[in-house]
């Protein structure tokens, strides 16, 4: 697939690289790195590597704040009975289990409430609450949701309990009446909107602890950052020190059940950074949530047993293998489905249905099948009579508003651009299709149909060192707005290559590039075995990481995307030389005659690059087979003409 790469401002050959790299001592990679996220002095790049604690806001800050700890308060000296109420995502099952566990704590009478996802779904339902008050709780509390539970929030309230709703998500025009914490009310003062449900609970314990930010990180800093990650939320401002601090936690003193998850997931050991909570520890506490039970996860996280953590940890482990057994089964039907029907492939949407699909693991299908093709993805579990869907789309087109145009379609729905969940009658998935495709083709732009890969630079393979990644970590943790550093590096070799995995599903590659052999891994993408042989000659984008493995440490590419150049391509110059005597010689004119000891002392003093006569003959070389300028060499002399 053709892919639009974006290029960013600054690569560690540039002179602005080199001058914060002295002036912070840090790596010229890490520098540009730094710089191409705004951070152009050593005083911002002390900052922001810092992450104090003294940073956070007052909880105090957040409307109703003041309300929700006085009703809090009460309710524990009064002895009342309080119910935590929460959703079954990692976001929920975290904020769950650290309020639960604060308010046991203080002696509390507190237990907690998930509802099912396959028979209640997201959020507070009437069903729910008057439960609640049969079982005789006067408090109850919600967690990573309840912003739009106006009607839930009036029975409660009409049957003698207290509510306080926290809540992360977008706010409704009207919202419930009771105590409301949520950084995004429109009167909300608090200066940083970007909490996770889990990080709204974190401010809630800190508000409760007279402002004491520590006790509460000390206590539950590692699954605070667990759910931080897990909602994907932008890891900047605040969320990038309770992260900070939660990973450092997990490798110190972590609680129980997060330690057992590690051991289970067979990650002891090995460097635990954003990413490996991302794809290893919230997927497994995720799959109680999408296929087994909840409240085995909030259980993991409160057990004091050593014992008991283990065998919940292989419970859920073992869930996670049966999620994603099922996500392989949904993805081939699904790829089936599309390769099988020609009329896919000149649709803008697919839409997608099958019976006996697991509506809790279809939205992580439609995000690998949006992946694959690069087209927005509904895919519908029809069961008894009903479609459960879930919707994802790619950047520059908004599917809320897509489905809003044919909303007469749906049972129910709701989402944001890029992702959805909805119910609809399998008799009208067809004219759903028909719909969502004809506003598509009216409505979906052509960037929006073309992948785009946002890169760094051109990585010189020079920095491919266990060295340099280490240094790269300085600008951790990385997430949204803070993105792993992605890198292209074009003209590798491939030396070798071989399948890996239990079913062959990744390969690992090593390249070869200016003498310099290193190693690079592509999960599920064993399909390179097949399109790639050695001695292909390719481009690589991908991220840098230490691979360890029986204590031994070595660097390692993690592929995102290959592609195989061009023949011109073949074997090309590093782009940073590339621009700069493109850049130098068009600065002499169209028609030149130079010596190249004049062109290396000119690119040198220009742009800071110290360049020898046979790289500026590389580039040269390049440039006459793309058809850029000709040129004739007479001993040191060089005669230029441009082309184009």
């Amino acid at each position: 697939m053709l892919r639009n790469i974006k290029y960013l401002e600054y690569s560690p050959n540039m002179p602005q690289s080199k001058e914060l790299a002295e002036a912070a001592g840090i790596s010229p990679l890490t520098a540009s790195v730094a710089l191409n996220r705004g951070i152009d002095t050593p005083e911002k790049l002390s900052e922001f590597i810092k992450k104090s604690i003294y940073s956070l806001h007052s909880p105090f800050l957040m409307k109703d704040m003041d309300r929700a700890v006085e009703t809090i308060r009460r309710a524990v000296s009064e002895g009342k009975r309080i119910m935590v109420y929460g959703d079954y995502d990692v976001d929920g099952i975290t904020s769950v289990a650290i309020l639960v566990k604060y308010l046991s704590s203080i002696g509390s009478d507190v237990s907690f409430y998930i509802p099912s996802r396959e028979s209640e779904g997201y959020g507070l339902n009437c069903d729910a609450v008057k439960n609640i008050y049969d079982d005789g709780y006067q408090l109850l509390i919600t967690v990573d949701t309840g912003i739009t539970a106006c009607e839930e929030v009036t029975l409660a309230k009409e049957l003698g309990m207290d509510v306080v709703i926290t809540d992360h998500h977008q706010c409704p025009d009207t919202l419930p009446d009771c105590t409301v914490i949520n950084p995004h009310r429109a009167d909300c003062p608090y200066p940083f909107k970007s909490l996770s449900g889990v990080g709204v609970v974190f401010k809630l314990l800190c508000a409760l602890e007279n402002e004491i930010s520590l006790k509460i990180l000390d206590m539950f800093g590692d699954i605070i950052a667990t759910g931080t990650i897990a909602d994907v939320v932008d890891l900047v401002d605040e969320n990038r020190i309770i992260v900070d601090f939660g990973l450092k936690k997990l490798l110190t003193s972590p609680n129980k059940g997060l330690d057992a998850l590690v051991v289970t997931s067979g990650i002891r050991g090995r460097i635990i950074d954003a990413s490996v909570i991302g794809f290893t520890l919230a997927p497994r506490i995720n799959a109680a949530g999408r296929i087994g039970n909840p409240e085995k996860a909030v259980q993991l996280l409160l057990s004091e047993s050593l014992s008991e953590c283990m065998e919940l940890a292989k419970y859920l482990d073992e869930e996670n293998k049966d999620r994603q057994s099922q996500e392989i089964s949904i993805f081939q039907d699904a790829v089936t489905m599309v390769e099988s029907d020609p009329s896919y492939k000149d649709k803008p949407i697919l839409v997608l249905s099958g019976y006996g699909w697991h509506h809790g693991i279809i939205g992580i299908v439609a995000s690998r099948i949006t992946a694959k093709y690069y087209k927005p993805c509904l895919l519908i579990s029809c069961d008894e009579g009903v479609g459960k869907g879930s919707g994802r789309s790619v950047p520059g087109f908004n599917l809320f508003e897509a489905m809003k145009s044919c909303s007469e379609l749906f049972t129910r729905y709701g989402g944001h651009e890029l992702a959805a969940g909805f119910t609809v009658s399998p008799d009208n998935i067809k004219k759903l299709d028909e719909a969502l495709n004809k506003y598509a083709d009216e409505k979906m732009s052509e960037e929006a149909k073309t992948p785009s890969i946002t890169v760094e630079c051109e990585l010189p393979v020079r920095y491919i060192t266990a060295e340099d990644i280490e240094n790269l970590r300085l600008l951790e943790p990385f997430g949204v707005s803070n993105p792993k550093p992605c890198f292209i590096c074009s003209g590798v070799r491939i030396s070798a290559k071989r399948l890996m995995g239990d079913m062959g599903q990744h390969i690992k590659l090593t390249l070869i590039k200016d003498g310099v052999s290193f190693e690079a891994v592509a999960f599920r993408r064993a399909d390179i075995n097949e399109n790639f042989r050695i001695n292909d000659y390719v481009t690589i984008i991908g991220t840098l990481t230490i691979n360890e493995w029986n204590s031994i440490s070595t660097p390692q590419l993690i592929i995102s995307d290959i592609l195989p150049p061009p023949n011109e391509f073949q074997n090309a110059p590093d782009r940073d030389n590339l621009k700069a005597v493109y850049k130098y010689l068009k600065s002499i004119g169209n028609s030149i005659c130079a010596h190249l000891d004049e062109v290396e002392e000119g690119i040198l003093n220009e742009f800071g690059l110290c360049l020898t006569s046979s790289e500026i003959l590389d580039c040269l070389n390049f440039f006459h087979r793309t058809g850029i300028l000709s040129y004739k060499k007479n001993d040191n002399e060089v005669k230029i003409d441009f082309i184009k």
